[in-house]
């Protein structure tokens, strides 16, 4: 678990450091898969399994917003905006690794 906190703060980073540099398509990679570890971090928690990314929304009843999310993010289209709003989101979200 630890691990994947460690991966999803980096990645995290990476794609904030593409977000400053007006790199959105980077950014956005970037942020889809914080998304993803963020996701996989909460069910390994809850179920102590690793799911693949296309089976993370069944086990995320639980958390609405994050199951949103997951659902959402990958079918938009990247812009400045759309990726300014992705980030907020992750930050909302986050707390639920922060909470193990």
């Amino acid at each position: 678990m630890d691990e994947l906190v460690r991966k999803f703060e980096s990645v995290l980073v990476q794609g904030d450091t593409k977000l400053a540099q007006g790199n959105y398509e980077g950014a956005y990679q970037d942020y889809l898969d914080a998304l993803l570890i963020l996701a996989t971090a909460v069910v390994y928690r809850d179920t102590g399994m690793l799911v693949s990314p296309d089976k993370l929304p069944g086990f995320l009843g639980a958390y609405p917003q994050l199951k949103e999310a997951v659902e959402r993010y990958p079918l938009l289209e990247v812009s400045d905006e759309t990726v300014k709003a992705f980030r907020e989101d992750l930050e909302k979200i986050r707390g639920l690794i922060e909470e193990s």
